[in-house]
């Protein structure tokens, strides 16, 4: 991630919003996303919104998307199409492909 572009690595809201991600339930969320062939974001918006503080910032969005595309790909997943979607705070969001 570019400096400036989302929150400090180092901050709590930057590890708050890792840790919850990178939850259990975080966990099963992307892969279900991946595999209905939706953005892991979107699955992730609805909790994330309510345990992260300003979570629908622009630093903090584009945090998200960080962490949610390293841990993807750090399952085996390669990245595939951006998809628009609608009622939640991020806009947008990759979508991940399993790789066999």
């Amino acid at each position: 991630m570019a400096k400036g572009d989302g929150v400090p690595l180092n901050s709590p809201r930057f590890l708050a919003l890792k840790a919850a991600i990178e939850c259990p339930e975080g966990q099963a969320a992307m892969k279900q996303a991946a595999a209905d062939g939706d953005p892991p974001l979107k699955a992730l918006d609805a909790m994330l919104t309510g345990l992260i503080v300003n979570y629908a910032d622009h630093q903090t969005l584009r945090s998200a998307g960080s962490i949610v595309t390293e841990w993807m790909i750090h399952q085996g997943y390669k990245k595939g199409p951006q998809k628009k979607f609608e009622g939640c705070s991020a806009k947008g969001g990759a979508t991940f492909i399993s790789e066999p």
